[in-house]
């Protein structure tokens, strides 16, 4: 015969209050942290704060209150601790070369609320207390604070480092660090750069979207100005997104400017060396130097003609490979002299194959300043007698 399963035991009516606390607090550490998104910087890490401290409530409860008493709830600061603290913050922040308004942008938190802590008008959270901490240049340490603080540290701080965002993140979450944050912001910072691009036509300028292909109604004569055109983009978007949080948050691309200059941070490394390694492409005139290359190759791959001939030294001299055709010197290739060469018309006193020769070098620096210009071809012969130098090269 099978033993009857064991049922745990209904909770005694003495367990029932613990339990309503433990359900109540961790309903309210829910409510703050969702509370915490909408919020300021120095608001939502005060909820976080509190957060943290309602889930000791919590975990007091679920134990039944058989559990330590916080170190760190104490009694609260003295006034006469409120001002010893405002004297050596103000004292501190003058031998820093800080401002108050500087003080506050380098911890993340308003200048009234450094004014308060300096007068002693109110005392200090203690997520703002992290945040000091956190500013090097203060040399503050945790024994410095007032009251309730003058306690060691607390443990989440010793195993998330010393600045403070990385004590918050950890306390938000263990697995949250501050590094993976900030690459994160960096990544996102990159898409944003990158998801858009500039086309060039006939028409205009506009923006494009990589991801979703979209492109802007608007047209633009600039292609700085066509750089700041909006794109109605294909929903869904990641393009979209990511540019929507960048514009909300502008902090996103500060942080992920300085992550970029950070020697230890892998995706900032990343970047670089994929930046060292791609090719620059060069332009002459609107040509780049892969197409000239592969108009080159065409052009010498067939029968060799005077015109021909001046075509290939034209293209050679701009991709620094000969010298210029005209008047054979050292000087590199420039959208000056390559003008004077477009506008050259050969003298009809010139020998057959120099003109030809003169005509193709001609075509070979229009084609290269010129959107509008076709690819060098044979001068045409009458129709009825085509030559060997009628000859077509695809672009």
């Amino acid at each position: 015969m099978l033993p009857e399963p064991s049922t745990a035991p209904p909770p005694s009516t003495s367990d029932e209050p613990w339990l309503i606390v433990c359900r109540q607090a961790l309903a309210l550490a829910s409510a703050l942290r969702t509370l915490a998104t909408s919020q300021a910087a120095e608001i939502a890490s005060a909820c976080l704060a509190s957060a943290t401290l309602v889930d000791e409530v919590a975990r007091m409860a679920e134990a039944r209150g058989k559990v330590p008493f916080p170190a760190r709830w104490t009694a609260a600061p003295t006034p006469g601790q409120l001002q010893d603290f405002g004297r050596l913050l103000r004292d501190k922040r003058a031998q820093a070369g800080f401002s108050r308004v500087q003080l506050a942008r380098r911890a993340k938190l308003s200048d009234a609320t450094v004014k308060f802590i300096e007068t002693a008008r109110h005392p200090p959270s203690r997520a703002t207390l992290l945040r000091l901490i956190g500013v090097p240049e203060l040399g503050l340490r945790w024994s410095d604070t007032p009251g309730a603080c003058t306690q060691p540290p607390p443990s989440d701080l010793e195993a998330a480092g010393s600045s403070p965002v990385a004590a918050e993140l950890h306390r938000f979450d263990s697995r949250l660090s501050l590094p993976m944050v900030l690459e994160s912001l960096l990544v996102l910072d990159e898409l944003r750069a990158c998801q858009a691009l500039i086309e060039i036509t006939a028409y205009g300028v506009r923006r494009a979207c990589c991801l979703c292909g979209m492109r802007s109604d608007a047209w633009a004569v600039d292609p700085r100005e066509a750089a700041k055109l909006p794109i109605r983009h294909a929903a869904p978007c990641a393009g979209q997104l990511v540019e929507s949080l960048c514009q909300r948050h502008p902090v996103v691309a500060e942080l992920a400017q300085t992550e970029r200059r950070n020697p230890d941070s892998p995706t900032a490394a990343q970047l670089d060396a994929g930046r060292r390694a791609a090719k620059v492409e060069h332009f002459h005139g609107c040509r780049s130097s892969r197409e000239v290359a592969a108009q080159l190759a065409l052009v010498a791959a067939l029968p060799a003609t005077p015109y021909r001939q001046g075509v290939c030294a034209l293209w050679l001299w701009a991709l620094a490979l000969g010298p210029c055709p005209l008047d054979p010197t050292t000087d590199v290739f420039s959208e000056r002299r390559a003008q004077q060469l477009a506008d050259l018309v050969p003298s009809s006193s010139l020998p057959a194959r120099e003109s030809s020769r003169l005509r193709g070098i001609s075509a070979a620096a229009a084609w290269l300043l010129s959107q509008a210009a076709g690819v060098p071809d044979a001068p045409a012969r009458s129709p009825s007698r085509p030559g060997p130098d009628v000859a077509h090269v695809s672009p």
